[in-house]
């Protein structure tokens, strides 16, 4: 059963809406995600989920989960965005990457917290073009899911990328209107320990947590 957190979640998800669910370890994030793909499969929605790690993709081998690199033909960010628009229009290597962008309804991209602004913004700009639309993502539904709190991008200063989160794009907020945090915690029932682990996670713990 979905607490109210994940009932609202899941129902934007089934209207159509862009947006990012967050919450801690524990928070049932990848329960909501298996229940929603294949809710939308079921009712012919074409639903690809991703993961900034083939380690995270594991998780949901059942789904066909794979990298985003992979999905999106970005292998290590080589690539500059004009380069790699033109690889997947002509090379027939990348015929899978472009029925990826062409056929996808909804795409969820799990651990998005490793996930960089410049990471993001190429998949954004990639899509949109391969999908010839203006609207963000060439108006495919995206679902990011995963905890900030948690491992940050990976920087590359060799290939530009900085290391930034994704929420530091300009148009971040514009696409992803709807973020919610899952609160309640299904994996532990020690308040105490759930206690602690919030505040550890912030970085602001209390007295009686450092005890």
């Amino acid at each position: 059963m979905f607490d109210e957190d994940q009932i609202e979640a899941f129902n934007l998800i089934k209207d159509g809406h862009n947006l990012l669910v967050s919450g801690q370890a524990g928070a049932g994030k990848t329960f909501l995600i298996k229940k929603a793909v294949k809710y939308l499969r079921k009712h012919q929605r074409k639903a690809d989920i991703v993961c900034s790690t083939g380690i995270a993709a594991t998780h949901f081998s059942d789904l066909g989960a794979q990298t985003l690199h992979r999905w999106a033909g970005i292998e290590d960010g080589r690539h500059m965005n004009q380069n790699l628009l033109h690889l997947i229009e002509t090379d027939e290597r990348f015929i899978s990457v472009k029925k990826n962008f062409l056929n996808v309804d909804v795409l969820f991209i799990d651990e998005i917290s490793m996930i960089s602004s410049k990471v993001l913004s190429q998949v954004e700009f990639l899509i949109r073009n391969v999908r010839k639309s203006n609207q963000y993502f060439g108006g495919a539904q995206i679902v990011l899911v995963g905890d900030f709190y948690q491992l940050p991008p990976v920087p590359n200063e060799l290939l530009g990328d900085p290391g930034n989160h994704c929420f530091r794009i300009s148009w971040f907020n514009d696409c992803f209107p709807h973020q919610i945090i899952l609160h309640l915690i299904h994996r532990q029932s020690d308040h105490t320990l759930i206690k602690c682990i919030n505040e550890l996670e912030i970085g602001n713990p209390s007295d009686e947590t450092l005890a």
